[in-house]
């Protein structure tokens, strides 16, 4: 058949000039297109448009097609949809039913032709016709397609960008952000509501609403081709103004954003992270800030020097305990107050964290004069405090350190004005220290120690060495205590006492602890698996450790990758320990005993717990300290004291242990007083695991050892 091409053309502009939006054009388009007389052999049409905004294939007109076949999942991603085929290879798709897939919802008879339709490279929808029950089109059907292909793609594009540009103005115009268009010589052409409700709202006119320089701007974005964005304060808000230019148009776009919000949430994380929450002074990252900033003075003026004032409250600890943590708020925060409105020198005043505030104070190195200062400081504090009707009054202990060419840095003034609050602290309570060369010499002293520990640690060169404890009658192995001892490469074999302290000034005894208890949980493990007759091992528990909330849970955390018995585990802690802190003893002690260790109270006798706290302890042995059996048993009142703990202990259901037993007749004193067991060198010395383990091997001690025969070494 022969179709009139001009009389088609025709008919398709006619319907493209009438004033239709796109879906009324579609609609016509379809109903015109399955009218021509022989082109569709069924009236079978569709047009469908791409909507980028979900990648979808976007229904615009049909007729014929069952409604289904319309609204299946037309993604552009679906790899079995024949439309989106089209769409994807920008070539004409032949939809055939009896080569659909089987979830296809297309119910026609005949095939359907879906061509794609282009603005130049690319595709902005499909049509689909039904041009043939079976075989393909005539040739004049393929030339009426591509004159139709031709007319409605044109036609698309230009309802597409017209809705485009009808959607651009509505988005500019109902922005609740302002929004202008200038020329290339700055002046404002356009201005939306939101704009012009701003210059209503501050009574402003436009200059004052753009940047300053702000044609300094338009012709930089114009130059650079690049996205100008620049903040611009108004009253009290911030715009933040991004210059595009469309050089297409001859015009540059300014989008404002307000962004006066975020701008005072920004400044408010600052000021966050720079002040303490309780106190609202500096903290510890200001106070750094702020002394780097007085180096860099220094380096400008060597001759420059300020001084840092570390100050810690004495027994702070004792004002929680008695009155609460609210309690103790108040005071720290009166104390912050009181420092902010002293009035002495030039000053920055910090807070660095629990009990402990620092002090700057600017230009001054006069050592009378700063300890002038000190002692004002030290008034200020020191004076009562009314807290829920109670006076407080603390003491404090102040360290200090001067800053100049000489030091170097904040962390290195900082760790100066520590070193002299720890000296200042060993003195006692309310006294004050300056940093001087010795404690230089000695914080290097700690420094390399510390390191050298944490090496020693790592490399397997600190390990534990035991020492057996005996029952008193039949000198049978009862258990072990583990000491730690450190095989340094320069001094041979050191004991705690070269170290312990040093690991308690840097913070370095919690690791320490925790290493000597996975060597101990190690060793209990290996001497069960080789089904000796297994003892228990006591371990040391520090008055640091003891302050850590996740104590017990570090200590079961090792018993249980080491897969130890913590029935098999003593866990020491000494007299002063729980007496300091009597209810978190007794509910850390609590804690522990439920896991399965069981609890030592060491040094007995040297602290100052009262009888009423020990009754209640969950206690399984008390060890006496050696202090009291050293004069046995010449020294009636050691005499008295041992008896009388003895008699106590057992009394309560505790085991006892007498520490540093170096002489037969201390042995026989003990004995006679039913002491039930011994540790010292009478018996055995400290020794390294593998003797401990013939020793359990060899069974009791068959002989009468004298204090210079004992089993064991110390080497």
């Amino acid at each position: 058949m022969t179709f009139d091409l001009a009389t088609i053309s025709n008919g398709l502009l006619y319907i493209t000039l009438e004033d239709n939006d796109l879906q009324e054009y579609a609609d016509r388009t379809v109903k015109y297109l399955v009218g021509i007389p022989g082109f569709c052999t069924r009236p079978v049409c569709a047009i469908y448009t791409i909507r980028k905004k979900t990648r979808t294939l976007e229904l615009a007109a049909e007729t014929g097609l069952f409604r289904t076949a319309c609204d299946g999942n037309h993604t552009l991603k679906n790899p079995d949809c024949f439309f989106v085929a089209a769409v994807r290879t920008g070539e004409t798709t032949i939809l055939d039913r009896r080569h659909c897939p089987s979830n296809c919802s297309f119910q026609c008879e005949d095939s359907l032709h879906i061509v794609p339709l282009k603005k130049e490279n690319s595709t902005i929808g499909v049509m689909a016709l039904a041009l043939s029950t079976n075989g393909g089109p005539s040739d004049d059907q393929l030339k009426v397609l591509r004159m139709v292909t031709n007319i409605v793609s044109r036609a698309l594009n230009r309802l597409l960008d017209l809705s485009e540009k009808e959607s651009m103005t509505a988005l500019v115009h109902n922005n609740p952000n302002p929004i202008f268009d200038c020329d290339q010589s700055g002046e404002v052409t356009y201005a939306n509501p939101a704009a012009k409700k701003i210059l209503w709202q501050h009574s402003i006119e436009q200059d004052e609403l753009l940047p300053e320089n702000h044609l300094d701007y338009i012709r930089a974005c114009m130059q650079s081709e690049m996205e100008e964005a620049i903040l611009h304060r108004v009253e009290n808000e911030t715009y933040s103004w991004h210059y595009h230019h469309a050089p297409e148009l001859g015009r540059i776009h300014l989008f404002g954003v307000d962004v006066s919000d975020q701008k005072r949430m920004e400044s408010q994380f600052a000021h966050d992270a720079m002040h303490d929450e309780l106190t609202g002074l500096p903290n510890r990252n200001q106070l750094m800030t702020l002394l780097r900033s007085e180096f860099s003075v220094i380096k400008r003026r060597p001759d420059y020097s300020f001084t840092l004032l570390l100050i810690d409250l004495d027994r702070f600890k004792t004002v929680i305990e008695s009155l609460g943590f609210e309690a103790g708020n108040s005071v720290l925060q009166e104390i912050g107050q009181r420092l902010n409105r002293w009035q002495g020198h030039d000053k920055v005043v910090a807070r660095l964290g629990e009990d402990e505030f620092a002090i700057i104070f600017e230009d001054i190195s006069n050592i009378p004069r700063i300890m002038e200062l000190a002692r004002d400081i030290n008034k200020v504090i020191t004076e009562p405090i009314r807290v829920t009707d109670a006076n407080i009054a603390l003491t404090v202990s102040i360290g200090i350190a001067i800053g100049n060419s000489e030091t170097q840095t904040a962390e290195g003034i900082l760790q100066n004005a520590s070193a002299a609050v720890y000296r200042a602290k060993r003195k006692g309570v309310n006294n004050t220290e300056v940093f001087d060369k010795e404690m230089h010499t000695n914080a290097l002293h700690r420094l390399r120690v510390s390191n050298e520990l944490t090496d020693a640690m790592a490399s397997g060169d600190l390990t534990v060495y035991y020492q057996p404890i005996f029952n008193l009658n039949d000198l049978r192995i009862r258990g072990f205590e583990a000491l730690a001892r450190w095989h340094h490469p320069e001094n041979g074999l050191l004991t705690p006492g070269a170290f312990i302290h040093i690991a308690e000034e840097t913070g370095l005894i919690d690791a320490l602890g925790i290493h000597v208890l996975r060597l101990v949980c190690r060793q209990l493990t290996e001497w069960k698996q080789s089904r000796l007759p297994l003892a228990w091992v006591s371990v040391n528990l520090s008055a640091h450790q003891f302050k850590r909330d996740k104590l017990v849970e570090e200590i079961m955390a090792v018993v249980v990758q080491e897969g130890t018995d913590p029935s098999r585990l003593y866990l020491e802690i000494t007299e002063g320990t729980a007496a300091e802190q009597p209810d978190r003893a007794f509910e850390m002690m609590t804690r522990l005993r439920e896991q399965g260790p069981r609890i030592a109270l060491d040094d007995f006798g040297t602290g100052y717990s009262s009888l009423s706290y020990l009754k209640r302890f969950p206690i399984d042995t008390l060890k006496i300290d050696k202090s009291f059996i050293d004069g046995l048993p010449e020294n009636p009142d050691d005499a008295a004291i041992a008896t009388s703990v003895i008699t106590m202990a057992r009394s309560l259901g505790m085991k006892v242990v007498a520490e540093g037993v170096e002489d037969e007749r201390q042995a026989m004193f003990l004995r006679a007083q039913h002491c039930d067991e011994v540790q010292g060198f009478l018996y055995g010395k400290p020794m390294p695991a593998r003797m401990a383990t013939n020793l359990l091997k060899a069974g009791p001690l068959r002989r009468n050892p004298t204090a210079a025969d004992p089993v064991g070494e110390t080497d």
